[in-house]
């Protein structure tokens, strides 16, 4: 395939996912596929380091970092 189709394809999959909150009303769906959207963008952040021949835990600590200042902003201000 050439480089052309392959960045179409993946013009094409981003607009999906842009449109798939406006198409689809389940929250456990909604939810349940950000999860697998963020968990991917970890993962090949992850793997991209490790093929470089460096062991990393910067990603996994800014990730649960993140996560639990957004639990503690949640609880605050809510």
């Amino acid at each position: 395939m050439s480089r052309r189709l392959w960045v179409l394809v993946g013009i094409g999959v981003l607009a999906a996912l842009a449109a798939l909150p406006l198409v689809v009303t389940d929250q456990y769906f909604l939810h349940t596929m950000i999860l697998v959207v963020m968990f991917v963008g970890l993962t090949v952040a992850w793997n991209i380091a490790a093929f470089g021949g460096a062991l990393s835990l910067g990603h996994a600590a800014f990730f649960g970092l993140g996560s639990y200042a957004s639990v503690l902003l949640l609880l605050e201000y809510t």
